[in-house]
């Protein structure tokens, strides 16, 4: 007589979950674009200190390059979590309420469009789609992050 967990592998087959390999062409193109984002990001907040706020690049260029690098390092690692969140389906209620809400105003009859019955449904459509990564994005922050970090020692040393 089989065991329980035999009895169970033939009534619920265990389904193989195969895993990506992380590091593969895609990841690293979009790694590249990430760190471009986020190098347009540091250019343009070294301007506005430079120009908007008037400081002068000669004394305080490491203070310049620090809060370039590292807000634009912060930026890019909350756009991941903030992807990641998302797709655990913390805005998923919302995305339904303004759907429901702009079909009901929009369309004669609900229940003619494409959105899902009950929330249920859509939690379940939502479910099945499958996501891309995005992981590069928060490798791309930490870069930014940890180059922000080294620029701290010269700032301290050569502070005005």
């Amino acid at each position: 007589m089989p065991n329980n967990e035999e009895r169970d592998d033939e009534v619920f087959p265990k389904q193989k979950e195969e895993r990506k390999p992380l590091f593969t062409k895609s990841f690293f193109i979009g790694l590249a674009i990430s760190i471009a984002v986020a190098g347009l990001i540091a250019g343009l907040i070294a301007i506005i200190e430079i120009y908007g706020i008037g400081r002068k690049a000669d004394p305080y260029l490491y203070l310049i390059l620090v809060d370039s690098f590292s807000v634009s390092g912060l930026m890019m690692m909350l756009f991941y979590l903030f992807v990641l969140v998302s797709r655990r389906g913390v805005f998923d209620a919302l995305v339904y309420g303004v759907k429901v809400a702009f079909y009901t105003i929009f369309f004669k009859d609900l229940r003619d469009s494409k959105l899902p019955r009950t929330y249920a449904d859509y939690r379940a459509m939502r479910a099945d789609k499958e996501h891309a990564g995005v992981s590069y994005v928060f490798f791309a922050g930490i870069l930014f992050l940890v180059i922000a970090l080294i620029l701290l020692i010269p700032y301290y040393q050569t502070r005005p």
